[in-house]
């Protein structure tokens, strides 16, 4: 039992101890602890023994805290007695390159550099932190922070409205891209970036809530691009996660340079390495492999791009990177990639960052020997000096050992299709034990779409955004924005028609989508093979241990294929061009009058006449068998 008595003395003690943390807080201009209070001042709820229990626990966190903020008051390890809160300095979206052009030029130069500056380390993290919607929620990483090796820490899902640069106390940078009056959702990505770094960053630039880049120098010419992303979860539809991947690659080739991190939460599983992935991740990984792992290892073998959370043995208890809300699913799908593994020396899950989020901070240690680089460099172009006659001996050598090993074989005379057909069938069946068919389906149409992008691409006008590199669809909506205030401003009439076809993807007919392609001269072979995989397309439905008969696909482009977007674009082109659109606002000599978004299309017209007519050509072109 607990006293009466001993129940008023702690409480006595309690309050005490928290009237005191926060004057000591409020000195320093941090934040008050009036939730800590407010959460367990009074727990009328609870027995005197949990009261007990929840206030001397409450009791060793303000002691705790208190002699970290003592030691720090008396410089301990020779630190920097000011503590990095918030402040509420902020810099706002347009005056973002004044900051960057203000720095002084230079390399970065960081921890563990020799003493002619020819190696830079650098400690990069990302996180999904779940939400910094509030001021308290930031303070608290701050707080988790204080200690820790870092330089750059991505952020995911930070939830704070708006994109701008915020100057937190100390010094250390916050940069967030949230929603917009561009976007649908509020998830939001952004960095974090350390003091001693941001005299080095060279640029900052968003593609979307999901997608954010950043360019520092390094020593000498040597640039890094880190990008933080954050892709959409398993709620959302192929379409989205293509438009997230498109928004990537953007990143990727505006900021080429000579080094490339990639990290975030990318919501995918990538299991164990399979055949052919060897440059591509490391034999250490978490889980089994989902339809979004694939697409994930997909794009990076695309980029040259390593997965460095594979390439280093730890518990197994230190790969997971995501834990479910009861605790008992574990998935790793927070990665860190670069385009080179040799700089990163180490990738770890960090446990000891904690700010109740459900998934853990990923770390990776980078660092650049840059007179190491360049003797292997020097010597892998030494001039190579072989003397002719040498070369003709050991041709005549090589001849005479090659003739003298099949001398002794069998030869057998065969037709040469027929000698084709065999070593096409070989090559098929060595093919199934090396990977398997959905495997070979995905690289196929891969390599299809390798050979026809250009075209498909080169054929769709600069009115169509979607799918495609070097257009943004959030460059479509400032055009909009910019007709609309443009047309106030002059007092003109201006007429907008937004189409959204039902489910359109899945309503095209297959004898529409060959006859484009035919038509933007894609080569006939290719257009045979798509022609025979959509052809023999067919489905079945599980139920339990009940299966469907078959049925007959005769609509619709395929789910999931990376081609499906483009094939999709070809085929609304063609639909546009026989709808012979009138209408429309001139603009410098030059008529717009539509601008799509994939598979949605905004009319533009001056006229309410004008418009219903480009609805009503659009409408029986769509519709026409």
């Amino acid at each position: 039992m607990v006293s009466g008595r001993l129940v008023e003395d702690l409480t006595n003690c309690y309050r005490s101890a928290v009237d005191e943390y926060s004057q000591r807080r409020a000195r320093v201009g941090g934040l008050q602890i009036c939730s800590l209070h407010s959460a367990v001042a009074s727990p009328t709820d609870n027995t005197p023994c949990q009261r007990v229990s929840i206030w001397q626990k409450t009791l060793m966190t303000i002691m705790e805290r208190q002699l970290k903020g003592g030691r720090k008051a008396h410089g301990h390890n020779g630190r920097n007695t000011q503590s990095c809160k918030l402040t509420s300095k902020r810099i706002e979206e347009d005056s973002f390159d004044e900051v960057l052009q203000s720095k002084p030029n230079g390399s970065c130069k960081m921890e563990g550099c020799n003493k002619t500056g020819q190696k830079s380390e650098l400690n990069i993290c990302t996180y999904n932190v779940r939400t910094l919607r509030t001021e308290e929620s930031l303070e608290s990483l701050l707080d988790e922070l204080e200690g820790f090796k870092w330089d750059v820490i991505g952020l995911a899902e930070t939830k704070r409205q708006g994109e701008g640069l915020t100057e937190l106390k100390g010094g250390t940078w916050l940069y967030n891209r949230g929603k917009t009056d561009d976007d649908k959702n509020a998830k939001g990505i952004g960095f974090l970036i350390h003091n001693k770094l941001k005299d080095y960053v060279k640029g900052v630039k968003s593609y979307s809530n999901r997608v954010a880049a950043m360019k520092i120098q390094l020593t000498g010419k040597d640039e890094m691009c880190i990008i933080q992303v954050y892709a959409p979860t398993s709620d959302y539809d192929d379409i989205t996660v293509e438009e997230f991947y498109e928004d990537i690659n953007k990143a990727i080739t505006d900021n080429s340079g000579t080094y490339t991190v990639l990290m975030g939460d990318f919501n995918a599983k990538i299991g164990q390495r399979e055949q052919g992935e060897e440059n591509t991740m490391g034999s250490f990984s978490y889980g089994e492999r989902n339809r979004r792992g694939e697409r994930m290892i997909e794009f990076a073998m695309e980029h040259k791009l390593k997965v460095t959370n594979t390439y280093f043995k730890k518990h197994k208890s230190r790969y997971w990177t995501w834990e479910s809300p009861n605790g008992v699913t574990k998935n790793q799908i927070d990665f860190i990639l670069s385009n080179q593994r040799g700089i990163v020396k180490n990738c770890e899950v960090i446990t000891n960052v904690d700010i109740a989020s459900d998934h853990r901070m990923v770390r990776v240690n980078i660092s650049i020997n840059k007179k190491l680089a360049r003797l292997r460099f020097i010597q892998n172009n030494r001039k190579t000096r072989i003397s002719i006659m040498k070369l003709k001996e050991k041709k005549e050598e090589f001849q005479l050992k090659l003739h003298n090993r099949f001398d002794g074989l069998e030869l057998e005379d065969m037709d040469i299709d027929e000698r084709c057909d065999m070593v096409t069938s070989a090559m098929l069946e060595e093919a199934k034990s090396v990977a398997p068919t959905e495997k070979r389906k995905i690289i196929f149409t891969k390599v299809i779409q390798n050979r026809i992008k250009d075209i498909l691409d080169t054929n769709q006008p600069r009115e169509q955004a979607g799918f495609r590199a070097g257009f943004s669809t959030t460059d479509h909506l400032q055009a909009i924005n910019q007709l609309i205030e443009k047309a106030n401003e002059y007092q003109l009439q201006l007429c907008l028609g937004f189409v959204d076809y039902q489910k359109a993807f899945d309503s095209i007919e297959h004898t529409d989508m060959f006859n484009a392609l035919r038509k933007i001269n894609i080569e006939e072979g290719y257009v045979r093979i798509l022609e025979d995989i959509y052809t023999n397309a067919v489905a079945r439905i599980h139920i339990d241990n009940d299966v469907s008969r078959e049925v007959k696909i005769q609509r619709g482009v395929r789910q999931g294929d990376t081609l499906s977007p483009k094939i999709f674009t070809a085929t609304i082109e063609e639909v546009f061009k026989k709808s012979h659109l009138n209408g429309g606002i001139n603009i410098d000599g030059e008529t717009l009058n539509d601008l799509r978004f994939a598979d949605d299309v905004a009319l533009i017209s001056t006229s309410t006449k004008d418009l219903e007519d480009q609805l009503t050509g659009l409408n029986r072109e769509s519709k026409r068998p």
